[in-house]
């Protein structure tokens, strides 16, 4: 087996990553990152929301509800 450095093994996660259609994006804050989270959250929840986006009130209490939790315990929540 031949060794690869984990700088190489990223390059080509990213490359697969954006051959199966996802697309890269700049983190740049915590505010970014949350804008992010919620975006794709509803992607993942459009047909159960009926087209129609969270409210700032709806996303709040999600981010209230997975606070302080694990990812496993906050993951079993979104995917209800």
């Amino acid at each position: 087996m031949e060794y690869q450095s984990e700088a190489e093994l990223e390059k080509q996660l990213l490359s697969q990553l954006k051959d199966v259609g996802y697309s890269v994006i700049a983190i740049k804050d915590e505010k970014s990152l949350i804008d992010n989270f919620r975006k794709q959250l509803y992607l993942h929840n459009q047909s159960k929301m009926e087209s129609k986006p969270f409210s700032d009130k709806e996303f709040e209490r999600v981010l209230l509800w997975i606070e302080g939790k694990s990812v496993f315990q906050s993951a079993k929540f979104i995917k209800r």
